[in-house]
């Protein structure tokens, strides 16, 4: 029969798969079973992939799958701390620091679904408009909003007008629509962006934009190059909101541009090259490029003639300083990420290698705004708060980036005996590099912690395993304490054990 020997090799193949794993199981081995759920709903969550590690050694024990109920079992673990990783496509990851060993009821895991924002994008006539994209932003460093990170957060309008934003962790964001005749209008205005709240598998609706075109205008210009035929890329970009350029052109060899279409208001616009030729993220600079920028309002006519005068750019000085431990957690040089604030639609973004204490240049930088980010600093080593550089005043600029070794939090639930708790502990800014949900199984003393916390603003909460089984890991901050955790040092916390619901009490 065709396929037969196949069939037969795979069965073979199963059955000493199974042997060797069998071979493998310790003879103290313990069961160990969870359910995955989600957390809003408590549906089972199928197919999520679970990762279960030594605690002490770091080895991974089990890598499996859960199945369609999203349950899951094993019996391959031995007695001991273990650190279970579950991940599923649209979640949230979950970890948990649990103990194997002893009987218990099969631990609930709750993954925090991945919110969304939808709505359309309609003129005050009622067509789509159909050439706009969709932009969910998050607060930025410095004041402002920048375009949040991740697959879904940019997203085009359909030929219906609608657009659905997806995949947002739990966080804060604005929703701005960006298109040439439009520039970059944030819901509801620029001036005072409306915040939706994603805890878990929102999904907001009804966050529709009616965009009234107006009369709108033109600018045309000069840029002011050293010699003629050199090439400059044109930005203009909103004063409010400078994160997305309105409009974007290139100049002739001649210097000269024009730019169509501009509606009313406050804008930079922003002149760098020679351009070399486009990438995704702007335009390709040469070696040592020049930079201009100048401050427009257009309010009721066009703007001619203008001229953009460009130069060198600044150069800035940018150190590491250590503090709490990050001394001896942290490595003596780090590279440094350098990205702009502004959208100058061109390559700004830079890389360098920077040290402890002592000071490196960045040359020849566009005299704007940069986030600073310090990256490669292992596992045990944080950067403990944003840090900017600040160029549009001209001149030279210093920036100091702080880091620390990681944050930890010990803590001790009281008032309450022998009572099977849960703690959960949530990143305030997950889009900082900590997309994750951690839980923790206190021991049979009430004591439990978190390990390898980046420093920050977390929310962390304590409720009854009987409980868990109903009710949400993050819903509202009802029952979420928000607490800072500072580098290097632990965070000592006390939890009083939640009351349990009158209907579970016993009588007196």
């Amino acid at each position: 029969m065709p396929g037969s020997s196949a069939t037969s090799s795979v069965k073979s193949f199963l059955a000493v798969s199974f042997l060797i794993v069998t071979m493998a199981a310790p003879a103290w081995a313990e069961e160990f079973a969870c359910r995955v759920v989600q957390d809003d709903s408590g549906a089972p969550v199928a197919s999520a992939g679970v990762i279960i590690k030594n605690s002490r050694t770091g080895k991974v024990a089990v890598e499996a799958m859960a199945d369609d109920e999203g349950r899951f079992s094993t019996s391959l673990l031995g007695s001991g701390e273990y650190l279970i990783t579950v991940q599923r496509p649209g979640y949230l990851e979950a970890r948990i620091a649990a103990r194997v060993g002893g009987a218990r009821e099969p631990l609930i895991i709750r993954l925090v679904r991945l919110g969304a924002i939808t709505g359309r994008v309609m003129d005050a006539s009622g067509r789509p408009r159909r050439g706009a994209r969709v932009l969910a932003m998050a607060r930025a460093a410095g004041g402002g909003l920048r375009v949040a990170g991740g697959l879904g957060a940019v997203v085009p309008v359909d030929s219906l007008g609608n657009y659905r934003l997806y995949n947002l962790p739990p966080g804060e964001y604005a929703v701005a629509v960006s298109e040439r005749s439009l520039g970059l209008l944030v819901y509801p205005n620029n001036a005072q962006p409306e915040f939706f709240t994603v805890t878990g598998g929102e999904d907001h609706r009804g966050v529709d934009f009616i965009v009234a075109t107006g009369v709108l205008f033109n600018v045309r210009g000069k840029v002011e190059a050293p010699k003629p035929g050199l090439v400059f890329s044109v930005a203009l970009a909103s004063a409010d909101q400078p994160a997305v350029a309105t409009a974007v052109t290139m100049t002739s060899t001649e210097g000269s541009f024009r730019i169509d279409g501009v509606p009313p208001g406050s804008y930079h616009l922003f002149a760098v090259g020679p351009a070399m030729g486009r990438a995704a993220k702007g335009a390709m600079l040469a070696s040592y490029p020049m930079f201009g920028r100048t401050r427009l309002d257009i309010t009721s006519a066009n703007v001619t003639d203008i001229t953009v005068l460009v130069g060198s750019g600044a150069s800035a000085r940018v150190r590491l300083r250590a503090e709490l431990g990050g001394a001896g957690a942290c490595p003596q040089t780090s590279a440094v990420t350098v990205t702009s604030i502004e959208d100058w639609a061109a390559v700004l973004d830079r890389r360098v290698e920077a040290a402890f204490d002592k000071e490196t240049e960045i040359p020849n930088l566009a005299p704007g705004k940069y986030q600073l980010a310090a990256t490669e600093l292992g596992t045990a080593c944080y950067q403990t708060e944003d840090a900017v550089l600040d160029l549009t005043g001209g001149g030279a600029g210093r920036a100091t980036i702080t880091v620390a070794a990681a944050g930890s939090i010990r803590g001790v639930l009281t008032g309450g005996k022998d009572v099977e708790c849960e703690v959960v502990l949530l990143a305030v800014k997950p889009s900082q590099g900590r997309e994750a949900i951690q839980m923790a199984l206190p021991d049979a003393d009430g004591r439990f912690g978190f390990d390898g916390l980046a420093p920050g603003e977390y929310r962390i909460a304590v409720r009854r395993v009987s409980e868990g089984r109903q009710t949400r890991w993050v819903s509202d901050d009802a029952w979420l304490t928000q607490l800072r955790v500072p580098g290097g040092v632990p965070t000592e916390v006390e939890l009083p054990v939640p009351v349990p619901p009158a209907k579970d009490r016993s009588a007196p």
